[in-house]
């Protein structure tokens, strides 16, 4: 009886505690135990961790090399302010012409003189687009740009070096026999050209 007492007695000094409600620290601490237990779950977990630094750090390296890009870009723009100040002088020039035809022989002449660069031809293209495409310009305005813009591409193919118009003429032929014939010759061409 008095085993049966001190049961009923610890029972209910049981139920006289405050019940804790099961917490999770108790799974989690099994779960910690069971990741380090289990090799291949904690090198799969590694496995992850690595791809992950090295998507962060190829992320980083491609943010780098944009912004090393940009500044590049920048720098380059400065210098080449010069550039652009020199072609709009230019085509400042060649647009106070007299005439039309006196516009044309001054972009033959900047050929010539290996003085067409990028630039000059680059304003002039887009002037002659921004012309082109305007409701506001004249008809005679446009008519003066598209003159402009066909004499600076005729000297462009006069002052085309040799090797490049033998390039462009090799890759038009669609025969391979006579593409073969044409590259032996190739030498005579470029000694006539």
């Amino acid at each position: 009886m008095v085993a049966l007492f001190s049961y009923t007695a610890c029972t209910k000094l049981s139920l006289l505690q405050p019940h804790k409600p099961a917490q999770s620290r108790p799974h989690r601490t099994a779960q910690k135990a069971y990741v380090m237990t289990n090799p291949e779950q904690d090198s799969t977990l590694e496995k992850q961790e690595t791809e992950t630094i090295k998507v962060v750090s190829s992320s980083v390296a491609r943010l780098s090399a944009r912004c090393l890009s940009a500044v590049s870009a920048y720098d380059n723009t400065l210098e080449n302010v010069e550039t652009l100040d020199t072609a709009q002088a230019k085509f400042d020039d060649i647009l106070n012409s007299s005439s039309v035809d006196a516009a044309c022989e001054k972009i033959r002449s900047l050929a010539k003189a290996k003085e067409l660069d990028s630039s000059l031809i680059l304003l002039i293209n887009s002037a002659y687009a921004a012309a082109k495409e305007s409701q506001t310009v004249t008809n005679e305005a446009k008519d003066i740009m598209y003159h402009l813009y066909k004499a600076t591409k005729s000297s462009l193919r006069s002052i085309t070096p040799k090797e490049i118009k033998l390039l462009k003429y090799l890759l038009n032929i669609t025969d391979p026999e006579e593409r073969f014939s044409a590259l032996a010759t190739a030498n005579s061409f470029l000694s006539w050209g």
